[in-house]
């Protein structure tokens, strides 16, 4: 992933808690982060206004850089005890995501093959729901984004 992407994955996924965030997509933000600092620091005390829109974005791309190594999301209070914070931390996001599923979903360095695809629409109502019902727990969990999942409802629907 690359820097513009991972800015732009990082703010549609604002409040997304779930699903996992690869290596790439943590440290492109945290580099984002850095250069807005920049700014910040000249403009003084109303420099963290600057910080404001970001500090979600943040807290969620560290929670799921968490789960990509497949610890919870808690360890993010981790940064209450500041000696410790900073060195357990950077191991922890320096670290290789968990290889395959882990519990907070599929590896988000996986091949775009292995997501499942419909090529030809259902042919029961029941089938049809079946489909949709996945591709949108797909969506929720963070596998996919908006765009895959309105593609794969439209090759289900058969539009």
């Amino acid at each position: 992933m690359g820097f513009f992407a991972s800015i732009g994955s990082c703010f549609s996924k604002y409040t997304t808690f779930r699903g996992r965030a690869q290596r790439s997509e943590f440290w492109y933000f945290v580099l984002f982060l850095c250069l807005l600092a920049l700014p910040a620091a000249l403009l003084g005390p109303f420099g963290a206004f600057l910080f404001l829109p970001v500090l979600l974005p943040a807290i969620s791309v560290e929670v799921r850089r968490l789960h990509d190594i497949d610890r919870s999301g808690w360890w993010v209070w981790l940064c209450l005890l500041p000696p410790i914070n900073l060195v357990v931390k950077l191991i922890w996001w320096t670290r290789k995501g968990t290889d395959g599923a882990n519990r907070f979903g599929p590896d988000p360095l996986a091949s775009p093959q292995a997501l499942p695809t419909w090529s030809a629409p259902a042919t029961s109502i029941t089938e049809r729901a079946e489909q949709l019902a996945k591709i949108k727990a797909l969506l929720d969990g963070g596998t996919i984004d908006r765009e895959e999942f309105e593609r794969m409802k439209a090759q289900v629907l058969g539009n």
